[in-house]
Order: C-alpha cells, then structure tokens, then sequence
C-alpha cells in the first residue's frame, strides 16, 4: 500500500561561531512541479530563501551566518516516505 505523501523543506540558518539557531522553519510545499521532480524544486526553492535569509543575518551582526537546506518526502500521517 503507498501512503500519499508531499515534499517538506527544512530550512535552518546558524551563526557558525556559536552554533545558535537564527532561523529555523519546516515548510509543506506545493504539489505542483516545475521541473516534473518536486525534491529538486524544494532544494532550489530552499537554497535561494537560504541566501537571502544568511545575507539578511550577516548584514545584522552575525558575520559567519550559514544556510542549510533539506528536503525530503513525509506522508501525510507526518512520518518520512
């Protein structure tokens, strides 16, 4: 039996010279697709609002602030597919 399921981004900004969390947020994304595969959509999608968030970090005193994005399928009674 497969389960329905969707992609979720996982989008987590840290200062890299303490280790705090600036930023943290778990997204479902829309069922639509560009490109026809939704996990590549997620990551560009992650990796642009990444950018934007570290530099918005960095210009606020956190020099070393970094992105990291993941994506990844979670059916829909919320465990990963």
């Amino acid at each position: 039996m497969i389960l329905p399921a969707y992609v979720m981004l996982f989008l987590t900004v840290t200062d890299c010279d303490t280790g705090k969390v600036l930023y943290e947020a778990h997204e479902r994304l829309t069922t639509f697709s560009i490109s026809g595969d939704k996990i590549e959509d997620c990551r560009k999608q992650g990796v642009t609002r990444g950018l934007l968030l570290a530099h918005k970090f960095r210009a606020d005193g956190f020099p070393n602030a970094s992105a990291n994005v993941n994506c990844r399928w979670v059916s829909t009674t919320g465990e990963p597919a």
